[in-house]
């Protein structure tokens, strides 16, 4: 379990997150979802112990995040940016060991190797691995930094290990971004913890067994995403009129904007 409580942070003056508080549950894929500018990269960060909240607390599984080493930390939890920037020629294998580095200091064993190797697999990497990653495309080399996050959290210890992902399907095709969110639902079945912030509304309402709603840096709602997402709700968050429509032959309903 994953608690945060009367989270606040601050910048330049301002609250980017206000009063915050959530319990994050093993074996759900939990998605932060808002406009831009509303908290939500803020909001990962301080629950991934990346930045320190000016108020309130993190524990995970009943340890206080501020009193975690920072090599405990990299055991237990995998935080993809929304942004990564290697500029070296490693290939794309070497990319995806950096994922095993928090469990055996740089040593790859044959087992880190297998599990870069089944990281790769899950997102239509492995006839990449001998390429350099810097003549991959944008998506490409999102789907080899997707393949490296899982890699660090792939073998779940007995604290409970947390996937947070910021943003990780915005450089994909649709075909990979549904891949990718299948993989996530996979491993949050499995019993990991995993959070993301996306946009994509209709693909929370598919893959997400629960959504946080931000706006300005507060949660407007929470809960299962067919019960937050409606009308009202998305007007609020997006000054925008939208509708939650049911297709006959779907099994969840779509969001789509008023014309």
């Amino acid at each position: 379990m994953l608690i945060i409580k009367n989270i606040e942070l601050r910048r330049g003056g301002k609250a980017l997150v206000k009063n915050f508080c959530h319990e994050f549950s093993p074996g759900k894929l939990s998605v932060i979802a808002g406009p831009n500018g509303a908290g939500k990269s803020t909001l990962l960060k301080v629950i991934s112990g990346e930045w320190t909240a000016d108020m309130g607390e993190v524990f995970w599984d009943g340890d206080n995040i501020l009193q975690l080493k920072t090599d405990v930390m990299g055991r237990r939890r995998s935080f993809l940016h929304q942004e990564t920037h290697l500029d070296f020629s490693f290939t794309v294998l070497e990319v995806v060991l950096l994922g095993r580095y928090p469990h055996g200091e740089g040593n790859e064993t044959p087992e880190d190797l297998e599990i870069a190797r089944q990281a790769l697999a899950c997102f239509d990497m492995t006839d990449f691995s001998g390429r350099d990653y810097t003549t991959l495309s944008g998506g490409e080399k999102q789907r080899v930094q997707l393949a490296r996050s899982l890699a660090q959290v792939w073998q779940p210890l007995p604290e409970g290990c947390y996937w947070m992902l910021d943003e990780p399907v915005n450089n994909l095709d649709p075909a990979h971004q549904r891949s990718a969110l299948k993989v996530m639902r996979q491993w949050a079945d499995k019993g990991a913890t995993v959070i993301t912030v996306l946009h994509d509304l209709n693909l929370i309402l598919e893959f997400g067994d629960e959504v946080l709603l931000m706006k300005s840096g507060e949660l407007l709602a929470g809960g299962p995403p067919r019960e937050v997402f409606n009308r009202e709700n998305l007007q609020r968050a997006f000054d925008l009129e939208m509708d939650v429509v049911e297709v006959p032959g779907r099994a969840v309903p779509v969001v789509v904007a008023r014309i």
